[in-house]
């Protein structure tokens, strides 16, 4: 109901980082309040959040709407003002006036309960300079009520959070990309992160290096090593790189509910388009060649009505399985129908290990997850069902068989299509799948 407030909700604090670090209008004169909901956000990590917030407006202003219970001290030293909900208009837009318009928390607003999280932003309409300077975080009165610690200086001031969401946006590892601007301060120098996932007992410290605890909430994520007379800045860097790999994982959480099939764990159909496109502008780059497989499963809608919806999923479960025991590490399996699956063949800098043989062909690997599937036993359809179970598909390669994705899932599709008129259980060749593959009796 504030004209020239523009209101932008979020669900958590890092979705309120992006926010600052991406605003949606660049242009306009605005001063940024974010109010960040108790009971919705770690209040350990409420310093933290207001410290990246600062790195990423240095006159933002961090309000927590009180929850049901109190934030604690450094929580409350950390932040410019503690309300409670149930704010008059004038009282939201004093928020975006000068700093002492912010006041003092009250016990009554304290005593209230909040009701979400979200950041708004206005323009700046202060009535004029010397009324509203850059606002700082300053130390609160010692004749009030808030405590009169501070929080602590930032500890890696070369480390902006900006860069780390410009990480997210890149898709790079935000940990790596963090370890990356300690590396670049004067204090940085060999200082190591030891990934727990590895399986490493904690490192031994000694009296020339420290080890410090990566950890958020209760998850460790490993440690952090370097010369012992880094040890403050080490302490203040650990909860930093903790909630990049936080953020990693949720992120890539995030990227594998988007993107995989829940029921057999390949890619889907979205990851299919947009690899493939990827890929094929990468072997064009690199004057390789790309080959992709369509098939299904034969006579599927048969197994599924006469065995049941279980032994239909194990069906589409087991041939991922199977593709993933014979395909190479950069080949991508996709599912991108119902007993459809796709697989891209492409290995762009060849085999992963020196000395190591590939497969003789591309062909070779097809040709034997077809023979697996007409051996495999799948219990859920019965006894007389082991070998009556087969695939049919077609193999078209870039740049013969087809210049961009389209053309070529076309030709494959069309030799899909002729499989099934041969009489099933076969996989057909295009012309350039001829050319890398090599005959079919090679198989």
């Amino acid at each position: 109901r504030a004209p020239g407030v523009e209101l932008v909700r979020t669900r958590t604090g890092f979705e309120a980082l992006g926010e600052l670090g991406l605003p949606i209008d660049d242009e306009a004169p605005r001063r940024t309040v974010v109010v960040l909901e108790s009971r919705a956000i770690d209040r350990d990590g409420i310093p933290d959040l207001a410290d990246a917030m600062r790195r990423i407006q240095t006159d933002v202003r961090v309000v927590v709407l009180d929850g049901v219970e109190d934030i604690g001290d450094h929580a409350r030293a950390a932040v410019d003002r503690v309300i409670g909900p149930e704010l008059a208009l004038t009282d939201l837009t004093a928020l975006f006036g000068a700093p002492d318009a912010l006041g003092a928390p009250t016990d009554q607003n304290r005593d209230r309960k909040g009701a979400g999280s979200h950041a708004q932003r206005a323009p700046d309409e202060s009535p004029a300079p010397h009324a509203d300077p850059p606002l700082q975080h300053t130390t609160p009165d010692k004749t009030k009520t808030e405590p009169t610690t501070t929080p602590p200086a930032p500890i890696v001031p070369a480390t902006p959070v900006s860069a780390v969401l410009q990480a997210v946006l890149a898709g790079r590892d935000l940990a790596m990309a963090y370890l990356d601007r300690v590396a670049s301060t004067d204090w940085g120098d060999g200082v190591v992160f030891v990934d727990a996932r590895e399986g490493l007992p904690r490192p031994a410290q000694d009296t020339d290096r420290c080890v410090v605890d990566v950890a958020h909430r209760s998850s460790r994520f490993g440690w952090l090593i370097g010369p012992r007379d880094a040890e403050g800045r080490l302490l203040g860097a650990a909860p930093e790189l903790a909630l990049c790999i936080a953020v990693q994982r949720q992120q890539e959480q995030l990227r594998d509910s988007a993107f995989r099939d829940h029921l057999t764990g390949a890619w889907n159909r979205r990851y299919f388009d947009r690899f493939l496109h990827r890929s094929l502008e990468d072997a064009r780059s690199r004057r390789r060649d790309l080959t992709l497989l369509l098939f299904d499963v034969d006579d599927f809608k048969h197994y599924n009505d006469a065995y049941g919806h279980a032994a239909g999923d194990e069906i589409l479960v087991e041939t991922v399985r199977l593709l993933r025991a014979v395909t190479r590490p950069t080949d991508e399996v996709c599912r991108i129908g119902g007993d459809e699956f796709a697989v891209i063949f492409y290995e762009p800098d060849g085999p992963r290990e020196p000395g190591s043989t590939p497969p003789r062909s591309i062909f070779s690997i097809a040709h034997r997850f077809r023979q697996q599937i007409c051996a495999h036993k799948f219990p859920k359809l019965g006894e007389q069902a082991r070998g009556r179970l087969t695939i049919s598909g077609g193999l078209a390669t870039f740049p013969w068989d087809g210049s961009d994705a389209e053309s070529l899932i076309e030709h494959a599709d069309r030799l899909l299509m002729q499989s099934k008129g041969e009489g099933k259980n076969v996989i057909c060749l295009g012309p350039g799948a001829m050319r890398v593959c090599g005959s079919p009796g090679e198989g």
